[in-house]
């Protein structure tokens, strides 16, 4: 069950990572990520309007989105109340895991020593946020541990913009990566669908010159 997440990328391999201040903007939003080819979208429990937000986004569907930054296993239920398909976090959570168990739903847990993946590893998590990924500007400490861990598969988040995200995506077991650079909460306050479709499809052509060239 947990291994379902992945899929949900569909060949996209970008998760926008979101800080929503205004329910209402969330279908503007969602649908300029859309047009740009991205259908997996995380909204973050930092805002009041998230939970909102993730409900206006389920009106589309052709939009998979998930509920991030969930610290603990009683915000569960708002994941459950919302309908959210996946729960994320920034480290790796045993009650929380038990509770996706229960309710059938993904979750992403973060981890970044190797203590924290062969945790994650036991627990037969197989698809794992690793954040966050830069570190001084640099991807030394993933690239260190992933040789070991030849079975899983991760989602890289932290530090990561158009500027590192091909390297990024090259990397061995990367099946992912995330961020708030694909849709800023500057410019979703100031409501630029034109600029946030544009850096995703921006980014979209990375990725997928990227895949091109692993295929080659």
């Amino acid at each position: 069950m947990l291994t379902n997440l992945a899929n949900f990328f569909g060949g996209t391999r970008l998760l926008p990572v979101v800080e929503i201040d205004a329910a209402e903007d969330a279908p503007a939003l969602a649908a300029a990520l859309a047009r740009a080819g991205i259908r997996v979208i995380e909204i973050t429990l930092r805002t009041d309007a998230a939970l909102v937000a993730v409900e206006r986004i389920l009106e589309r569907e052709d939009v998979i989105v998930g509920l991030g930054s969930l610290l603990e296993a009683d915000q569960f239920r708002y994941a459950r109340q919302v309908g959210a398909r996946f729960v994320a976090s920034p480290g790796l959570n045993l009650d929380l895991l038990s509770v996706a168990e229960v309710e059938k739903m993904p979750y992403l847990p973060g981890v970044y020593s190797a203590s924290e993946i062969m945790q994650a590893r036991d627990l037969e998590c197989r698809f794992i946020k690793f954040f966050p990924a830069y570190t001084s500007g640099r991807l030394s400490h993933f690239s260190q541990l992933t040789p070991i861990f030849k079975d899983l598969r991760f989602c890289l988040t932290g530090g990561i913009d158009a500027s590192n995200l091909a390297e990024a995506l090259a990397l061995p077991h990367v099946e992912a990566v995330g961020g708030s650079w694909l849709a800023p909460r500057k410019l979703i306050k100031e409501k630029n669908w034109e600029a946030i479709e544009a850096t995703a499809k921006e980014a979209m052509k990375i990725a997928g010159a990227e895949r091109a060239e692993a295929a080659a």
